[in-house]
C-alpha cells in the first residue's frame, strides 16, 4: 500500500496523464469492483487535471447498461448474466472509445442508456479536442472487448475488510 498523502498521489497520476502525448484524446480506463472508489478517484483526478488547464471528459459503464431483457435473460440474480450481459461493450467502443481513438472523429456519445429509468437516452454528440483526457470508469471495464482501446489503465484495488 502506498502511504503517501492522497493529494500527492493524485498529483503524480495527473502529471503522468498530462504528459502523455498522442494525436488523439488520452483514453483512461478506471476499473475496480463495485464501491471500490472508481468514481471518487475520477472526480478527484478531474479536479487536479482541470487545475492543470487540461480538458477532461467523463463517461462510464453506467451509461452503457444493457436493457433488462438482455441483462436478465439468465435470471435477475444470475452471476453469469451479471458478468456477460450487464453492459453493451460494442456500444462503448462505437460511441466513445473508437471516436476518441486513432483516426476517430472526436465526436462521441458519453451515454446511451439510463439505468435508473431503464430507458435509452438520446444525447447530443460531444466534441473533444485532440489533447483532451477521457476518464472512463466502471466495473468489468478491462474485458477483452474494450481493454485494448484504453491508452492508460488504472485498477482500483480495495480491501473487503472493514
Amino acid at each position: 500500500m502506498d502511504n503517501r498523502p492522497r493529494k500527492e498521489i493524485l498529483q503524480t497520476v495527473a502529471h503522468r496523464l498530462a504528459t502523455i502525448k498522442l494525436p488523439h484524446p488520452l483514453r483512461v480506463g478506471i476499473d475496480g469492483v463495485s464501491a471500490s472508489g472508481k468514481t471518487v478517484l475520477a472526480d478527484e483526478l478531474e479536479v487536479v487535471l482541470r487545475e492543470m488547464n487540461r480538458e477532461v471528459m467523463r463517461a462510464g459503464m453506467d451509461g452503457f447498461h444493457n436493457p433488462p431483457e438482455i441483462r436478465h435473460r439468465h435470471g435477475a440474480m444470475s452471476v453469469e448474466g451479471y458478468i456477460e450481459d450487464s453492459f453493451n461493450y460494442t456500444a462503448v467502443r462505437k460511441c466513445v472509445l473508437d471516436p476518441l481513438g486513432p483516426e476517430g472523429s472526436l465526436s462521441y456519445l458519453p451515454e446511451i442508456y439510463d439505468h435508473s429509468t431503464e430507458t435509452a437516452k438520446q444525447s447530443d454528440p460531444v466534441f473533444a479536442s485532440p489533447d483532451a483526457i477521457l476518464l472512463f470508469e466502471g466495473v468489468m471495464l478491462f474485458r477483452q472487448e474494450i481493454v485494448n482501446a484504453f491508452d492508460y489503465k488504472i485498477l482500483v484495488e480495495t480491501s473487503f475488510e472493514v
